[in-house]
């Protein structure tokens, strides 16, 4: 596989792929303390590479937390030429210099570092922490059988090998929207062995015409946790966590029900909509609110100008936005102005 910067998105792929993908992860890949004479030179340990350039950047990130190494190193690799000193005649080669930083971060590192290799392809997965503890992917799917097997559901399986995502969606936890329509409840869950992220769940509900995955999320219904703990509690901590949305997944539907009967306007009047969509309570940049602005004024689904359409709105605005961080973001939000009429 090519060095590869970690992925944006994660891939969708079939149950089975998905299952063959986390299998081989748990039967394959192997944690690894480094010893000191152990040394990374030109992106490989020994017979070992690493995955992905995301994969050598942790690396380096662990041998030396206090100063920025992987951006002086790669400064040092980009230069070019090698430079002769003019009063010594000695060589000043970059890549070298580069390397020699490296070993020389190695040979003083104050904790341990390990890496998970995979025995099969001889890649590196990762490089993490004494503190980090791993949690299958595979322990997750369990999880979540156990708590749907019964259930009538729809799953999308996701995986970038750094972190794994299963989404749940129930269609019998749905609200009619009118035409083909239906606001349906969702649970993501997902999951990362290797140090890229936590163990979380989060839910909330989507339109079925937004087939992409945006959804308006409810901060009740999430939950999260960095791999520090035991994977007996995280795991635990993740079953309580879906156990807890389930349980109050039929009131929050209703609530969504009744907020969609509401006829009362949320934005008044007379009222500057892309100033009020602005104000501290949203913080919504202004070409947000602008483009927010003219779906509600453009699309008929949205014209009520209750807050369940302004959020629905929101929501849709959220499917465009390429930052990851701001979408999720925005996300929040929709599913917190949707319920502002039905909650004080």
């Amino acid at each position: 596989m090519q060095n590869q910067s970690l992925p944006k998105m994660l891939q969708s792929m079939t149950e089975q792929e998905w299952l063959t993908i986390v299998t081989n992860q748990k039967e394959h890949v192997k944690k690894t303390r480094l010893r000191k004479w152990d040394h990374v030179n030109d992106n490989k340990l020994g017979k070992l590479s690493f995955l992905s350039s995301s994969a050598y950047e942790r690396y380096i990130d662990l041998i030396n937390p206090n100063m920025h190494l992987g951006k002086v190193v790669s400064k040092l690799r980009s230069i070019g030429d090698p430079q002769v000193a003019p009063e010594t005649s000695v060589v000043h080669d970059p890549k070298v210099m580069a390397d020699d930083l490296i070993r020389f971060c190695e040979l003083n590192r104050v904790e341990p570092v390990f890496i998970y290799h995979d025995e099969g392809t001889n890649s590196i997965v990762s490089a993490v922490s004494p503190r980090h503890t791993r949690v299958y992917d595979l322990d997750m799917y369990e999880i979540v059988n156990m708590f749907f097997k019964d259930i009538p559901t729809e799953m999308k399986f996701e995986n970038d090998i750094h972190r794994s995502r299963i989404t749940i969606t129930m269609p019998q936890l749905a609200i009619q929207l009118g035409g083909d329509n239906a606001m349906n409840f969702r649970i993501v869950v997902g999951n990362s062995e290797f140090g890229y992220g936590s163990c979380y769940s989060n839910a909330g509900a989507y339109e079925q015409v937004c087939t992409n995955g945006s959804m308006a999320w409810l901060s009740q219904f999430q939950w999260k946790q960095i791999h520090i703990s035991s994977p007996e509690v995280i795991l635990k901590n993740l079953a309580q966590g879906i156990f807890d949305v389930m349980s109050n997944a039929d009131s929050y539907m209703s609530l969504l029900e009744q907020a969609n009967e509401i006829s009362e306007r949320y934005i008044k009047e007379n009222v500057n909509v892309v100033k009020f969509l602005r104000e501290d309570k949203f913080r919504l940049l202004k070409r947000e609110a602008e483009s927010i602005y003219r779906r509600i004024r453009t699309n008929p689904r949205y014209q009520r100008f209750n807050a369940f359409d302004v959020g629905r709105a929101i929501a849709e605005e959220a499917l465009t936005t390429p930052d990851m961080v701001r979408r999720v973001w925005m996300e929040k939000l929709s599913g917190r102005v949707m319920l502002a009429q039905v909650r004080a």
